[in-house]
């Protein structure tokens, strides 16, 4: 049975894998808190300031699968989080590894901070001596998730209509599953490409599409009102002055930008990866 380590357990992307192939790996899992379940792994709490005493496990272990981010925070939080903290765990690791790093598809079309912690940390891999492959997913979904599309679910259940703004705006969300099957194949073939992969679903869908699907889900029978971004978006502009900074529906709405549609050909390519539709996965959790 072969081992992994996994940093940043606690996210949705990890806990996804442990549920889905806790019996076909030996898990090595860290941190900050708690899980929601009782997986069949090895669990360790930690705040990721000293790691040494795990040095023999961090020896012994071939694959890690490095999951740990935040987006909103600010600027610093972000770098300490995301970009110095990942260094310092991989100075733990002197012997080559083979990496699975969770990256953001919003390199692709955006800037700032997040990005950039993104983008440093890829570039930390392509001058080290592991392998590697990183995944730059688009908007996920799935169990354990607690932004994103739950955020939304959440917002249709405690407003008394719901307002959906920019619903012509489009999004191309990717199933959590479909993602960790990769990290198996990628584990179980011990193959590590060195390269960058677009993780996105089939297609676009525009939002009022998306609250549509949420609606069913829900079993909701609200009305949708939709909204214009651009005057949505000068209000939230001018309250960022007076509001903290890590508020993530803030962040969403500023951070709204067209773009073509992400293409995951590459990842279908090398490692088999076939997404499947928003439409089924929605309700699988």
């Amino acid at each position: 049975m072969k081992k992994c380590i996994i940093f940043g357990a606690g996210s949705a992307i990890a806990q996804n894998f442990i549920k889905e192939y806790q019996n076909d790996f030996s898990i090595h899992a860290f941190a900050r808190h708690q899980l929601k379940e009782n997986f069949k792994i090895n669990f360790y709490q930690t705040d990721y300031t000293d790691l040494s005493k795990y040095q023999s496990i961090f020896d012994e272990v071939d694959n890690i699968i490095y999951c740990i981010g935040v987006t909103n925070a600010s600027d610093q939080e972000i770098k300490k989080i995301n970009s110095e903290l990942f260094v310092k765990i991989f100075k733990y690791f002197n012997n080559k590894k083979n990496v699975i790093f969770i990256s953001s598809a919003a390199i692709l079309f955006n800037k700032g901070a997040y990005v950039n912690s993104k983008l440093s940390c890829e570039n930390y891999l392509r001058q080290s001596i592991h392998n590697f492959i990183s995944l730059r997913p688009s908007v996920m979904h799935g169990e354990f998730d607690e932004n994103n599309l739950i955020k939304m679910q959440d917002f249709i259940k405690k407003m008394p209509f719901i307002p959906v703004i920019a619903p012509k705006h489009v999004i191309q969300p990717v199933y959590m599953r479909d993602i960790t099957k990769v990290f198996a194949r990628a584990i179980e073939e011990n193959k590590f490409t060195n390269k960058l992969y677009t993780v996105s679903g089939p297609k676009q869908i525009q939002l009022i599409y998306v609250f549509k699907l949420l609606k069913k889900k829900l079993n909701s029978k609200k009305l949708l009102v939709p909204i214009p971004l651009r005057p949505v978006q000068l209000m939230v502009k001018f309250l960022a002055f007076f509001l903290p900074k890590d508020l993530i529906m803030a962040h969403q709405i500023l951070n709204m930008k067209i773009h073509e549609p992400f293409n995951s050909g590459e990842l279908e390519k090398d490692y088999h990866y076939q997404p499947r539709s928003f439409e089924e996965t929605i309700f699988k959790y």
